[in-house]
């Protein structure tokens, strides 16, 4: 069984109308493909051929930017309205919920995904659909004040979001010394980073541990975690928080061949 890569035979840059997008240019094309004809999960103990759980498709894509950065993908609001084989077969497929957005905020990759196996003979496809993600390009610093580093300490980021420390301890892998979880009884605005200062105004080293989401009923209850480089006496936060946040829809149109 051979991993066969795209080439691209045609790609529609897509033109985004909505605001202050209206000039910015989104490029989507394929980047990758996998075919599974038998996962053969039987015969091995449950792991299926290149560790898929179903035969099918799956097809990545990049979609690229030279405009405002890619904050957040919104799976939910994707639609995907053609997808078939260059024999004519029409497949069944999904736009996957688990896009990455790259490290540069330019790139977002996602993939289509198809538990259907193409025409015998078949050597491309044709995909059409929308993609729906969050965009910004400027921010705005947002101070909490110096509160005791303790659990049941609230912090407060304007009027943007109250969170309360709701557990304190020993991160369990890598060289930090200290994790933080804070809990906002809300939706976490969209950032481009955190800082973490103790009570002399001290920055301390710290990186992302996590977050988690819980809703019901119209409430919802987010928190995210920060593993620190010191456990300090007090502390105080900063937050980059977009300030241009908008959701826009990304057409897309694209057509692939296999081979290189």
């Amino acid at each position: 069984m051979k991993n066969l890569g795209f080439a691209v035979v045609g790609a529609l840059g897509c033109w985004l109308g909505q605001s202050a997008m209206a000039a910015e240019e989104f490029e989507v094309k394929p980047v990758g493909f996998q075919i599974v004809w038998d996962t053969m999960r039987e015969e091995f103990d449950g792991f299926g051929t290149m560790n898929a759980l179903d035969n099918g498709v799956t097809l990545s894509f990049a979609a690229t930017t030279i405009g405002k950065q890619i904050v957040k993908f919104d799976s939910d609001g994707c639609k995907l309205t053609k997808f078939v084989d260059n024999a004519g077969k029409p497949m069944k497929g999904e736009i996957g919920h688990f896009a990455k957005v790259g490290v540069s905020g330019k790139a977002l990759r996602f993939e289509i995904e198809s538990k259907e196996l193409p025409t015998k003979g078949a050597t491309g496809f044709e995909v059409e659909g929308s993609l729906v993600v969050d965009v910004a390009s400027e921010s705005e610093v947002v101070k909490t004040e110096t509160v005791d580093y303790a659990k049941g300490s609230t912090v407060v980021f304007g009027k943007l979001l109250k969170a309360e420390v709701t557990e304190i301890g020993k991160p369990d892998y890598g060289d930090m010394k200290s994790e933080i979880t804070l809990e906002a009884k809300m939706a976490w605005p969209s950032y481009s980073a955190v800082r973490f200062y103790d009570g002399e105004g001290n920055e301390i080293e710290s990186e992302s541990g996590g977050s988690s989401r819980f809703s019901m009923l119209g409430s919802v209850t987010e928190t995210r975690s920060f593993r620190l480089a010191s456990k300090p006496k007090s502390f105080r936060v900063e937050m980059d928080a977009w300030s241009d946040l908008e959701s826009i829809t990304v057409p897309f149109s694209v057509q692939a061949g296999l081979g290189h």
